[in-house]
């Protein structure tokens, strides 16, 4: 794709995002000059990026003349639909086994996807996939209870195993994040339990729900370590600027963010965290790279932008074995030395070292 055509989609995603999320006004002219094709990329993008029901909720509200080509339209209202289905299935899926748990007197909350959704306007139209839950140490206790229930359940890693429970597929953690990173990594992982079984700083899904939300903080925590991993790995998608823009929105003063950095010291993600909170300020035209106090050459949050938007390759879903998934991974590395040199400031070699260097010193997390 040249220079011009990358311009026209990321300023058409930017600013329809921006309309989506801040509910605010859009440029209708920004839609009326689109050629049948250029809807068509712009589809695709979106549907990519985990997006798409996001952006139809603008177009569907534009004048007719502004919307895209009919069969189209009806493609994307038809896909929005199922999002949104799927959304509703979800959230009645997870409220049943809450109170199947509730029989053995576990609470756990959801993590990640679920969680990133209450802070969208419209939740149900934040895509999400499988559902992140957390048992508070309870896991084994809820695992022998679901098989005794007649439920399948398999290990997957050290971190969590996973089961199926109305067609939904639950990941159940024992740990939040990877731990086996070396110490610092099980002192951040400790570092956000702390938050999380913090009472006080709960919240639920609704006011009548018995889903339980992570607060704010951990959830900034968790985010940055879970996106970090994948813009070392595959790359990030427009989801992911999305979910980290919501959480900021929301919680830019209800933390103590110079808390919060003394513990993202430890797996250095400050210059990770300031580099993609410049971009979301990019797309929405925010202000919040402040909070890290940090400084970054403008031609690399040109090169984030360009990589987040054009470079994403899926490697977790599509790779057909763990050694698959490990070769892709030191491939994508090898051929993206930049990410880890003027984002995360560290060299591709330390990184492996560390984490072999945790794989080998389990005793710290058994």
């Amino acid at each position: 794709m040249d220079k011009k055509s990358k311009e026209l989609y990321t300023n058409l995603l930017f600013v329809t995002l921006r309309s989506a999320l801040l509910e605010g006004e859009v440029d209708v002219s920004n839609y009326k000059v689109l050629k049948e094709h250029e809807w068509q990329q712009f589809y695709a993008l979106s549907a990519k990026h985990g997006v798409l029901a996001i952006v139809y909720e603008v177009l569907s509200k534009l004048p007719s003349d502004a919307h895209p080509p009919r069969k189209l339209k009806l493609q994307w209202a038809l896909r929005t639909e199922t999002i949104i289905n799927r959304s509703r299935r979800q959230e009645a899926t997870i409220k049943s086994l809450a109170s199947l748990m509730d029989n053995i007197n576990v609470q756990f909350t959801v993590l990640k996807g679920i969680s990133f959704a209450s802070y969208y306007p419209n939740p149900l139209l934040r895509e999400c996939g499988d559902c992140d839950a957390y048992m508070f140490g309870e896991h084994i206790r809820a695992e022998k209870f679901l098989q005794s229930q007649g439920i399948n359940l398999q290990k997957e890693d050290y971190k969590h195993s996973h089961f199926r429970y109305k067609g939904l597929l639950i990941e159940n953690h024992r740990y939040c994040t990877k731990v086996r990173d070396g110490k610092k990594a099980v002192i951040y992982e400790q570092e956000m339990c702390r938050y999380l079984n913090d009472k006080s700083r709960r919240r639920y899904i609704s006011e009548d729900s018995k889903i339980l939300l992570p607060c704010d903080e951990f959830n900034i925590l968790m985010f940055l370590r879970h996106a970090s991993v994948h813009f070392l790995t595959e790359g990030l998608t427009l989801r992911h600027l999305c979910d980290w823009f919501m959480i900021l929105n929301k919680a830019v003063n209800n933390v103590n963010w110079n808390e919060l950095k003394v513990v993202l010291s430890m797996q250095k993600l400050e210059r990770f965290a300031y580099v993609l909170t410049t971009v979301a300020d990019k797309a929405f035209g925010s202000d919040f790279h402040y909070l890290f106090g940090n400084r970054c050459n403008s031609w690399v949050v040109d090169k984030v932008i360009d990589d987040l938007i054009y470079g994403f390759k899926p490697l977790y879903s599509t790779a057909s074995s763990g050694l698959m998934e490990r070769i892709g991974i030191v491939k994508y590395s090898i051929t993206h030395a930049w990410k880890y040199h003027h984002v995360m400031q560290t060299s591709v070699l330390l990184c492996i070292t560390s984490s072999l260097y945790g794989i080998l010193l389990k005793k710290y997390i058994d």
